[in-house]
């Protein structure tokens, strides 16, 4: 959560996205530049499972800050 920009932070708090592990996962989206987890494949290397880590409404509030400032996840 310490990675989240207060005026995204104040954002997503306006949004209803209240719960810590939302943020925290906010916070990690933002420091790695994607919002899911792919699981692959140990053999062939393809794409088994997608996990979102961050909600629709959360990733909607990131995109539209992050428009703002040049990029979006």
């Amino acid at each position: 959560m310490a990675e989240i920009p207060e005026d995204l932070f104040d954002r997503l708090l306006e949004a209803g996205v209240h719960s810590d592990r939302a943020l925290a996962n906010v916070g990690q989206a933002l420091q790695r530049g994607n919002t899911a987890d792919v699981e692959r494949c140990p053999h062939c290397g393809g794409v088994v499972r997608v996990r979102q880590a961050v909600d629709e409404r959360a990733r909607d509030v990131v995109n539209a800050w992050l428009s703002e400032h040049g990029s979006e996840l």
